[in-house]
């Protein structure tokens, strides 16, 4: 990169960030605020107690191993017809 293309870009560079600098006034001036990052939301457990978690979790598991098992047979017989290649 030659010197002044160097020169050019820098300009370039001062000149985007002025204009962005004159923005965000313009923007605090008009009452607009910027909005904070998001965050995940602090919130507390939907259960009354730790039995009621523990019996949804279950109960989620429960029905996540009865899914796998109605497909298993299914998954199985696709899996034998691939071809051994030992």
């Amino acid at each position: 990169m030659s010197k002044a293309a160097r020169v050019n870009a820098a300009q370039c560079s001062r000149g985007r960030k002025q204009e962005q600098r004159r923005f965000r006034t313009a923007q605090r001036a008009s009452g607009l605020r910027r909005p904070s990052h998001t965050t995940r939301p602090n919130r507390i457990s939907p259960y009354q107690s730790v039995e009621q978690e523990q019996e949804a979790r279950s109960e989620a598991v429960v029905e996540y191993a009865q899914l796998i098992r109605a497909q298993l047979p299914t998954l199985l017989a696709k899996l034998s017809q691939i071809p051994a290649i030992r």
